[in-house]
């Protein structure tokens, strides 16, 4: 597999919120993103979600990317 310098991903994900008209989020960039991805599907299988997510333990999941229920916050942050 590939690796890219992180700042060139970062430019691009910035470039793409630029493109698509979203406000830039404040103090965070990837993780927003990652919560509300795995917080849409938590009706799905944790391990198939894990899978797709590129997650290899249950507890980064679920403890550093998955929202609390109440979480009330735009973005998931």
């Amino acid at each position: 597999m590939r690796s890219y310098p992180a700042d060139m991903l970062d430019d691009h994900l910035r470039l793409a919120e630029e493109v698509a008209g979203l406000e830039p989020l404040v103090d965070t960039l990837w993780h927003a993103y990652r919560r509300k991805w795995i917080a849409e599907r938590k009706d799905l299988p944790l391990n198939d979600t894990m899978q797709a997510g590129g997650w290899s333990d249950v507890q980064t999941a679920m403890t550093r990317h998955h929202p609390p229920e109440n979480d009330k916050t735009p973005h998931g942050t």
